[in-house]
């Protein structure tokens, strides 16, 4: 009877352990199987852009749970070859050997049917023209580092060529502006003085873009730190060249008026003259500015010589004085657009 209870006991512990241990080693083995794993990526497309940028797209069919990379290298151990490890993938040589050009991140991301990699523009120095291999590399979905694997897709080949149009010096030099015709006023003063500043800041950035003419002339292929620079002083030209548009039809405004005729002490103040640019206009019209100035200060002399009962010939100098004073208002604005406008 001792015998048989013990027997029984056995038995019993035994079914025990069995039904204890059978759930857990189910578990084990459906958690084996939940991650996915065996299907190296797949690179649907590999190639350069105009900005020396680098686009893949590829297929990741065990997913990017864990992210994963992307390399570059332009050695020819590199190239294509038949893959062994159709369960993994192969490492291209310079991935396996960690010494490749390049090596980028790919960051975690959901499931999607391809995913797509954008690069930096790649400085022509490090990586000249010329043909360059590609590996995407995944990772399976194993929760334990310790046995997670790599998972490599074919090699591409890819050729990078620096096209000529993106080669080619594109900034003008700044033309100097010419200044306005000084009708005397303050906000005619004023819209010079920045016209003239203008113009020395024109002088300086002119300079900059001589330097960078020759630093773009002595290298093959522009540097990204070079064309970054080009394309900060074309963005900078463009906002110097609005400004002095805004500037030139201020002074425009500012100094189209005609001058007002004003005396000091009862001493006349001629009308400014505008410069000769030696065109038969301009000419003209200086010349019948000059005109005005002699008329017009001989009607202020004899305004201040004439008594004040003398009131018909006050009277006829002052017709003759608004006569002379409606011929400039008609003729300023000759001299604004033929001697030297802006």
């Amino acid at each position: 009877m001792v015998a048989m209870a013990r027997k029984c006991r056995t038995i019993f512990i035994t079914l025990v352990l069995i039904i204890s241990m059978g759930p857990s080693m189910s578990v084990s083995a459906s958690a084996a199987e939940a991650y996915r794993s065996g299907h190296p990526p797949q690179i649907i497309s590999a190639v350069f852009d105009e900005q020396r940028r680098l686009k893949v797209q590829y297929k990741a069919d065990d997913g990017l749970t864990y992210g994963g990379k992307v390399y570059l290298d332009n050695n020819p151990l590199n190239a294509p070859a038949p893959i062994k490890d159709t369960y993994y993938g192969d490492f291209m040589h310079c991935n396996k050997k960690s010494n490749c050009l390049i090596r980028w991140t790919l960051p975690v991301a959901p499931d999607a049917e391809s995913y797509t990699f954008i690069s930096e523009s790649l400085d022509p120095v490090r990586f000249p023209d010329g043909t360059y291999y590609v590996q995407v590399e995944t990772y399976n979905e194993d929760p334990y580092p310790s046995t997670r694997m790599w998972e490599n897709s074919a090699v591409s080949v890819v050729q990078l060529t620096t096209l000529t149009s993106s080669a080619s010096f594109n900034l003008e030099k700044l033309a100097s502006m010419k200044l306005p015709v000084d009708n005397g006023s303050v906000p005619c003063l004023i819209l010079r003085s920045r016209i003239t500043l203008g113009n020395r800041l024109v002088a300086g950035i002119n300079m900059e873009v001589e330097k960078l003419k020759t630093e773009f002339k002595k290298e093959k292929i522009p540097s990204i730190k070079l064309k970054a620079k080009i394309a900060w002083y074309s963005e900078w030209m463009s906002e110097v060249s609005d400004m002095r548009e805004t500037d030139k039809t201020n002074a425009n405004l500012a100094c189209g008026t005609a001058p007002s005729l004003v005396a000091f002490d009862g001493t006349f103040i001629p009308i400014p003259i505008p410069p000769s640019n030696g065109k038969s206009a301009c000419t003209k019209i200086r010349t019948n500015l000059n005109y005005l100035n002699q008329e017009l200060k001989k009607v202020v002399n004899n305004i201040s010589v004439t008594s004040r009962g003398q009131a018909v010939r006050i009277k006829q100098l002052e017709v003759r004085f608004n006569q002379l004073s409606a011929s400039l208002g008609k003729s300023w604005p000759s001299a604004l657009k033929d001697c030297n406008p802006i």
